[in-house]
Parts: structure tokens; C-alpha cells; sequence
């Protein structure tokens, strides 16, 4: 995750293995691995054999759109303001493997085609 979106949630999340990307190289975080780039956080992640979730934020995940296989993606249901968005994706080159409603969004996880 990138850091504005760490410190938007304040804390390492439960049970999982939390790395932090960042360009501020004096950042420091308990709970967190910190990087300086994608290309770091992705060597340090290979060696935990776990699937890798990106969670934002909106620089993070225009870094990292051609890299992944899978996409979890809520597509909230209303138009809300807000000054991070997830980049266009051209899902003709995608299939929908799971599609889960619900009454304020729906869960679909995508895969690659």
C-alpha cells in the first residue's frame, strides 16, 4: 500500500504481512515494511510464497496495473466525490470469474484473459 493510504487507516492491518511504499526515504512506521519502490516491496514479498494484494492508493495502483494477474475490485453503486480514483482498465481484456451484490456495491474479482 502506499503510504497516504497507510496513514488514512493508522495501523499495520491484522494477519497479514503489511509493506508500505513510499519516496519519502526517512519514513518510518511500526508494524510495516517500508519501501522505496514497487520493484523493492515486490523482492521482499516473493520470498513469503503468499498472493499479493495492492490496496491502494491511486498512484500505486497506476504502477502496478500491468503487473497483475488477478483484480478484487468493489464497484461502489452512487456517484461520491473524491480525489483518488482507480485508473481506467479496458475489460474486454479481462474475463469476471466472480461476481458477488450486494445492496450498496458489488464484489467482482477479475482475471486476466
Amino acid at each position: 500500500m502506499g503510504r497516504k493510504t497507510y496513514e488514512s487507516i493508522g495501523k499495520p492491518l491484522p494477519n497479514r504481512i503489511n509493506m508500505v511504499v513510499t519516496r519519502n526515504k526517512s519514513y518510518n512506521a511500526e508494524g510495516v515494511f517500508i519501501f522505496n519502490s514497487i520493484e523493492d516491496a515486490l523482492r521482499k514479498a516473493s520470498v513469503f510464497h503468499k498472493e499479493i494484494f495492492f490496496i491502494g492508493g491511486g498512484a500505486i495502483y497506476n504502477e502496478v496495473l500491468s503487473l497483475v494477474d488477478t483484480m478484487y475490485i468493489s464497484h461502489i453503486k452512487g456517484s461520491y466525490e473524491g480525489d483518488t480514483y482507480f485508473p481506467e482498465v479496458d475489460l474486454n481484456k479481462w474475463r469476471t470469474e466472480v461476481t458477488e451484490s450486494y445492496e450498496n456495491f458489488d464484489f467482482v474479482k477479475y482475471v486476466r484473459a
